[in-house]
């Protein structure tokens, strides 16, 4: 199966490209595209940033003991989790299929699209079912009462606002219109932080405003962008063959996209259940400042998803892989030292001296990032985009080590015990990824060689391609 879609992969992008763009062209292309679209979001990153950080010394000068700041982290966790497998199940279900087809065929891609789509409202639906039944539960557990169980509610809610916004990129993605991607995106970004400052300046801020906005921006930069995409999608019909395809793959797909978004945010969830809010209100704090290397790897496979199977057909994944090491590790190294040398500095300058107590939680989890960084954008995308199995068997060996380890280390070490057990967990499968990813991207390219002459052959005037169902 694997086979057979990175073959019909590699012919329509033949036929699409008969019109004869250079090799060379192709790369300086695809780099200026890396290097523009990384850069307006890093931007975004920075007013992401920006506005968690407001929030989080807020909330801390409002309640100094931070128990508003662990719910805050533990809400931002949940909507994490929440948008990272639904969304990105929904959002890898076009990027194996769309990125060939809208050029050959518009309205097979269309279908596709419709069916994703569909998948994710059912996920919504499912989850309100399940937020409406178990909201109590999840406020005594998790929000110190269940006098907060509204506030389930309020993450679900901001969850599927940013799902709608999140179909939308994908489509931008999926057809590589980077542009309109990356300007939808920074209004969303954007004003956030600006109704954040607002709410600062108002003097309203509090953990129910920042998620009614949250969930309010991202409807309308959804329904926005929506008014930007090609009219066959929103017809009505429904393909039975390409929902079963997508729903398929979907749910494969989601279930181990769960598992991955559990090891995300498990030793946040772990530790604030079992040493408290404060724990989890500084741990959360850290945790945006860490984190940054996992923004810049989300930047990466950006564009790398739609054309990681195109390299790999042509034989240059490896070498590209390689090339991108020799630019990411000396960087790497860099900001390792800075991280170790002027990492407590950095809390207290961006989070203020009530975050103080986490500044050595910080070194340990941002240096376990930047391994994570250097080390997977490749392999993780080509794992993930050819073999879901072995995605989940590697997501749950990842979530038992995790889990096991908090479960072992918070009730000892607290807050240190779970940035430990994070680190030290991200670093060894970051090494099980690379030896997998390696593997996987030698595996049978005689065979797609085969398939490329094949095709080229018949794309000169010879014997038409073999099959030509990928686009019908």
């Amino acid at each position: 199966m694997v086979a057979w879609r990175l073959t019909t992969t590699r012919t329509a992008s033949v036929l699409r490209d008969q019109g004869g763009e250079a090799s060379s062209g192709n790369r300086l292309g695809f780099a200026w595209t890396l290097f523009w679209v990384s850069g307006v979001r890093a931007g975004m990153l920075v007013c992401s940033l920006l506005g968690a950080l407001i929030v989080y010394r807020q909330l801390a000068a409002l309640d100094p003991s931070l128990a508003d700041a662990g719910r805050f982290a533990i809400a931002m966790a949940g909507i994490r989790f929440l948008t990272n497998s639904i969304g990105s199940a929904g959002d890898l279900s076009m990027l194996r299929r769309v990125p060939v087809l809208h050029g050959v065929n518009p309205e097979a891609a269309a279908k596709i699209v419709r069916a994703a789509f569909v998948m994710r409202v059912a996920a919504v639906v499912a989850l309100a079912l399940v937020a409406t039944v178990g909201r109590s539960w999840f406020g005594a557990q998790f929000f110190g009462g269940a006098q907060h169980a509204h506030l389930v509610f309020l993450i679900v809610a901001a969850a599927a606002a940013e799902l709608l916004l999140r179909a939308v990129l994908a489509y931008f993605q999926a057809t590589e219109r980077f542009g309109r991607f990356v300007a939808f995106e920074a209004l969303f970004q954007g004003s956030r932080l600006i109704v954040t400052l607002g709410l600062v300046a108002a003097g309203a801020l509090s953990v129910d405003a920042v998620l009614v906005a949250y969930a309010a921006l991202g409807i309308a930069a959804g329904l926005f962008g929506a008014t930007r995409l090609p009219g066959r999608l929103f017809r009505l019909a429904l393909d039975r063959s390409a929902m079963i395809e997508v729903s398929r793959f979907y749910l494969w797909t989601l279930f181990a996209l769960l598992l991955s978004a559990c090891n995300e945010r498990i030793d946040l969830f772990l530790l604030g259940r079992l040493s408290g809010a404060r724990e989890a209100g500084l741990y959360g704090g850290i945790l945006s400042l860490a984190v940054i290397p996992d923004f810049l790897v989300g930047l990466l496979a950006t564009v790398l998803q739609p054309r990681i199977i195109d390299l790999y057909q042509r034989g240059e994944l490896r070498r590209f892989w390689a090339r991108l090491l020799l630019g990411m590790v000396p960087c790497a190294l860099v900001g390792s030292v800075v991280t170790v040398c002027a990492g407590s500095w950095f809390v207290g300058v961006a989070l203020g001296p009530r975050y103080a107590a986490g500044a050595t939680a910080f070194v340990l989890v941002a240096l376990g990032s930047l391994v994570w960084l250097v080390l997977t954008p490749v392999p993780a995308a080509m794992i993930t985009l050819s073999a879901p199995r072995l995605t989940t068997a590697l997501t749950i060996l990842q979530l038992v080590l995790l889990a096991g380890g908090c479960l072992l280390a918070i009730p000892r070490f607290g807050l240190l015990g779970a940035a430990a057990t994070a680190a030290g967990v991200r670093s060894v499968m970051a090494l099980c990824i690379v030896g997998a990813g390696w593997q996987l991207m030698g595996a049978r390219l005689g065979t797609a060689a085969a398939a490329e002459s094949s095709i080229k052959s018949g794309a000169s005037g010879g014997r038409p391609p073999p099959d030509r169902r990928s686009a019908q």
